[in-house]
């Protein structure tokens, strides 16, 4: 059956669009993950998608411990935040929106990074989305060290929102499957 309505119809074209840009290494198609992201988990595309099956959406992570802030200037989970890409073991922890929003994934200058203040500050600020400057909750040291650092040829934040993608892209595959059944 097709999706019902369009917010079902927009949910899973994001859906495919997440599903190819996390494959991607190019830096344009990793700030369109923060845009994609930002619609879906933030905007309340998911929520509305889901109004006519309710169904619960849980995000599986590698259960680890954060680091205490004041012994930490530079910490970042990157890929150990999706479990078949960790190197931390098998644990992992079944966490709802509000908690996957709010899970620390980095640690820059004692200021904590979670996963929505990532992805906020790739789409909002770094050109996902806007480009603005003045739009970021996200500390003027985190932002400034972002720039200096670079995993994989990208900024530690750009390149963190693949393995937040691969999360939320598990998370949301019962969805997906059930509204095009």
């Amino acid at each position: 059956m097709p999706p019902q309505n369009d917010f079902e119809k927009q949910f899973c074209l994001r859906t495919e669009e997440l599903n190819n840009l996390v494959k991607s290494k190019k830096e344009t198609d990793l700030l369109r993950i923060s845009a994609t992201l930002r619609l879906l988990l933030m905007d309340g595309l998911m929520h509305k998608a889901n109004r006519r099956l309710r169904l619960d959406i849980i995000f599986m992570t590698t259960d680890y411990q954060v680091p205490s802030v004041q012994n930490v200037i530079l910490w970042s989970i990157q890929d150990g935040l999706y479990p078949p890409h960790s190197h931390m073991g098998d644990k992992r922890i079944a966490l709802n929106l509000d908690q996957f929003l709010a899970k620390p994934i980095a640690i820059m200058n004692k200021n904590v990074l979670t996963v929505k203040e990532a992805i906020k500050f790739e789409a909002n600020v770094k050109g996902g989305v806007h480009v603005d400057e003045t739009d970021s909750k996200v500390p003027k040291e985190v932002a400034m060290d972002t720039s200096m650092l670079v995993v994989e040829g990208h900024r530690p934040t750009l390149r963190q929102l693949v393995s937040i993608g691969l999360v939320t892209l598990e998370a949301l595959k019962p969805l997906y499957d059930a509204i095009i059944a």
